[in-house]
Parts: structure tokens; C-alpha cells; sequence
């Protein structure tokens, strides 16, 4: 077979693994959400593995890693497992039809596990890094430790990535919207930064460079084996898009192994897509459009984020309007712009026609989902974000108690 024939191969399974339009007949949401977990008295990067036993006790089932320790644990289609670092918590809730379902089911385990947390002198922070410990790859877990961090000289801005914490969207997609999806969202990851940038203080002080969202850099700068941030590059079509995705890993032999009978090059891709750390990606694990946000949010706060990315899915052709030429010929430096910065007039304006795009895409769906974009049309009117709201309260006398305070899942009413 040769190497056209083979890609050809791949697109087709590719492209099945979504649903025709006809199909998905009415689109489901679900999230993955992080939590930096930290001592309650010093505020230090505590290991939330901590807790996994007593898990069981409350009708959690354990999953076993090859040593037979607890890995992750599941109940009623929910899952708890930790991020890249020992010191994160991950909660990931399945899909829902409904949003109002949805926030609900994260809240309830956020409160469950917070609470054992709390027994076990740990607290649960609705934040989106470490707010005291420095980074190393001491906090990672031994299988992200491998693939991640060994025997490979590290960026500068990788190491962050074992005590952030980020917030992760998940919206059904069809087949035939996916390179729309992706040129959109991907384009608009500058106004979602902003409006959910939540990570300016760490390693106990604010950001160095005024960053508001630090995981957000370490996305743009993975290399090697990994594809971070905004693409460089429009998709005219679904095909240009999987010769993009496929680009990396071909030169890791992508091809070679399509043609192998040695290697399931279908599970090979479930695991290589999970290292494309674009800020909106396929996935075809999920049959889904992933969106990643750069740092978590406090409690109550995922259901504006939900909101938003399922109206914005919700209402495709809508949003395709907002990519003007302004906006394709500054999306990477917009984004680059948000992770710092207030939004500038052209940027308020955008994320403006952003939420009022989402809004009607939630409106089609008839469950009066638009009220939870009121709280960000708010944040965007007094120019205030998690993270402006973070630096203030840090700023105080005893600035990072009142900060653990304000975060911390058990005190979000």
C-alpha cells in the first residue's frame, strides 16, 4: 500500500468514528475537570491517592494499575483519577442532554470527595495550579512520568504541567462540522482564556510575566511529540485537518505501523490524539469536540464554561461569522495577548458577538441554558475574570490564606 493509499485508509475509519449529521439528533456535553490538592495547614501540594481507599468504602469500584495499587475509580459512569501530577484531582462526569444535569453531577463529587478530603487534612482548591509548591517532575505519576518527562531535555514551561490544573469540555460533534469546529473554536481560545483565566498566583507569589493563566503558555510550547495551542493553520476541509493531525506522528512512523499486522494502529491513535494539545481537538475516543481550558475553575463556575462551548456548537454557521479577517490574521496573537492582558476594545468586542452567538445556539435547544452566559456577559461588562478577582484578594493582608479560602471547594456556597 503506499503512504496516499494508507492515509486514505486512515481517513476513512477516521471520519466513522462521528456520527452522520442525521444522527445526533440533539448534542450532549460532559467535562473532565482538575483540582490542585493541597495540605489544609501549609498549603503545600498534598497526594490525593490519599483518599482513593476510603473511595471504595462509599461504593466507588477501584481500578487496579499492573501493581496492583488504585489507579482510578468509577461510579455511575463517573470516574476519579489524578492529572499529570499526584498533587491533582480529576473528576470526569459522562455526557448529558442536559446542562442544568451535568453541573449538577460535577458538584455533587466535587462535594463528596472535598469533604473526605477535608478528613484526611487536605483541602480541594477550584484553581488552576499549585498555588505554593514549585513545580518538578517529582509530582508526577509514574505513567505520565514516563511518557512526559524522562529522557527528554524539558522546556522550561513543561514542568508547570504537574501541579496545574485545567478544565476540560467535551461536545458531540457529526462528521461533517469537524474542521468547522476546529477552525472555530481553535480561533476564539483567545476570548475563552481571558474569560476563564484563573492561575496568576504561584509558587506563593504572583506570576512573574503577569500571566493569568500559566498552564495556557505550556500549551504553545510543547514540542516533540506533542501539538499545543492555536494551529498555525486554517482547514479548508476534514481531510486537510487529519493530514494535520497525522503530520507528527507520521514521522514517528504513523504509516509504517497503519501497514503493520503487528500493532492495532487504531488503539496506537487513541493514544497519540491524547497528546494533541490544541485548545480544541477531535477526539475520536469520545466522538466528541474537545475543548481544553487552561485552568480550572471554582465550583458553580463550569456551568458558564459548558454553557458557552455547547451554545457556540450548538450554533456553528453563527459563529463561522466571527472569523473576519482581523480575527484570522491575529487569532495566535490574541491568544497570546489574553494570557496577560485585559481585553482590548476589538477583544471585547468579539467575545461580545461570541456569548450573543452562543446564546442563540443555546435558545434553539429550548431548556433555557442561555441564563448561565449572563454571569459572563457581567465578568466582560466590568472587565473582571477569576484571575483578577484572585490577585485581588492575594494582594490583602495574608493574601494566600484568604486566596485558599476563596477557592476552596467546601467554602464556594
Amino acid at each position: 500500500m503506499t503512504e496516499a493509499g494508507t492515509l486514505d485508509v486512515f481517513t476513512d475509519w477516521y471520519l466513522k468514528q462521528f456520527p452522520p449529521q442525521q444522527e445526533l439528533a440533539e448534542r450532549r456535553v460532559a467535562i473532565k475537570k482538575e483540582y490542585p490538592i493541597v495540605d489544609a495547614q501549609t498549603f503545600r501540594a498534598a497526594d490525593v491517592r490519599l483518599i482513593f481507599p476510603h473511595l471504595t468504602q462509599a461504593d466507588w469500584t477501584p481500578i487496579l494499575d499492573e501493581k496492583g495499587k488504585i489507579k482510578s475509580l468509577t461510579k455511575d459512569g463517573v470516574e476519579i483519577t489524578t492529572g499529570i501530577g499526584w498533587c491533582t484531582l480529576r473528576i470526569s462526569i459522562p455526557f448529558s442532554t442536559h446542562l442544568f444535569i451535568a453541573a449538577r453531577m460535577i458538584e455533587e463529587v466535587e462535594n463528596e470527595v472535598a469533604d473526605l478530603c477535608w478528613e484526611k487534612k487536605m483541602r480541594v482548591l477550584g484553581y488552576g495550579i499549585q498555588p505554593l509548591s514549585y513545580p518538578d517532575r517529582y509530582f508526577s505519576v509514574p505513567e505520565y512520568g514516563t511518557s512526559l518527562f524522562q529522557n527528554r531535555r524539558l522546556h522550561p514551561h513543561v514542568d508547570p504541567l504537574t501541579i496545574a490544573a485545567r478544565d476540560v469540555v467535551l461536545v458531540e460533534m457529526n462528521r461533517e462540522e469537524i474542521s468547522q469546529a476546529i477552525n472555530i473554536l481553535n480561533a476564539l481560545s483567545g476570548p475563552i482564556i481571558w474569560l476563564f483565566a484563573n492561575s496568576p498566583v504561584w509558587r506563593g507569589e504572583m506570576d512573574p510575566l503577569s500571566r493569568m493563566a500559566v498552564r495556557a503558555d505550556a500549551g504553545t510550547a510543547m514540542t516533540e511529540s506533542m501539538f499545543g495551542g492555536t494551529p498555525p493553520i486554517i482547514f479548508g476541509n476534514n481531510k486537510d485537518l487529519i493530514s494535520y493531525l497525522t503530520s507528527h506522528f507520521s514521522e514517528r512512523k504513523l504509516l509504517r505501523r497503519l501497514q503493520s499486522k503487528e500493532h492495532d494502529w487504531r488503539e496506537d491513535w487513541t493514544d497519540y490524539e491524547e497528546h494533541i494539545w490544541l485548545d480544541a481537538r477531535p477526539r475520536t475516543k469520545y466522538k466528541a469536540l474537545e475543548i481544553i481550558v487552561p485552568c480550572s475553575q471554582k465550583t458553580g463556575e463550569n456551568r458558564h464554561l459548558m454553557a458557552l462551548i455547547l451554545g457556540l456548537m450548538e450554533n456553528l454557521n453563527g459563529a463561522s461569522k466571527l472569523l473576519d479577517d482581523f480575527l484570522m490574521r491575529n487569532r495566535v496573537n490574541l491568544r497570546r495577548f489574553a494570557i496577560c492582558n485585559p481585553p482590548s476594545d476589538a477583544m471585547s468586542g468579539l467575545i461580545e458577538k461570541m456569548l450573543s452567538v452562543s446564546r442563540e445556539g443555546l435558545k434553539k435547544r429550548g431548556y433555557e441554558e442561555e441564563i448561565f452566559l449572563t454571569h459572563l456577559r457581567t465578568r466582560l461588562r466590568e472587565c473582571k475574570n477569576p484571575a483578577t478577582e484572585a490577585l485581588k484578594i492575594f494582594k490583602q493582608r495574608n493574601g494566600m490564606p484568604r486566596l485558599i479560602d476563596s477557592v476552596d471547594v467546601r467554602n464556594v456556597p
